[in-house]
């Protein structure tokens, strides 16, 4: 029904409604205007990988996905370079700066090795 022919009580009846439903929302403590996931749920459930590294190319976090593209839990790869993942002949294709921070924590041994 067209609001203009509605009946004064029946515009009162659905604005007491509206309230009512508003108070329900917020004695839930449902948000009224934001519906969107946290960001941290939709990193985790992302099907790319994210992978994120300190200024020494260590791991601070990584996604499910990518721990489960390497075949480690991400509890195995916090801490971990970033260097430990990347085979020895690739590692001059970093950035020079970002290899020069690293060297020092990196093992050397990488399970990427090339035969």
């Amino acid at each position: 029904m067209d609001d203009k022919r509605k009946t004064k009580a029946q515009l009162i009846g659905e604005l007491e409604e509206l309230r009512r439903r508003v108070a329900q929302m917020e004695n839930a403590g449902e948000p009224q205007t934001n519906h969107q996931p946290p960001i941290s749920k939709i990193i985790e459930t992302a099907q790319e990988a994210i992978w994120m590294v300190d200024a020494q190319a260590n791991t601070t976090y990584v996604n499910q996905h990518l721990a489960e593209m390497l075949g480690y839990t991400t509890e195995e790869l916090v801490g971990r370079s970033v260097f430990d993942f990347v085979d020895k002949a690739d590692r001059p294709w970093f950035p020079p700066h970002l290899y020069s921070t690293a060297r020092e924590s990196s093992s050397g041994d990488s399970p990427c090795s090339s035969t």
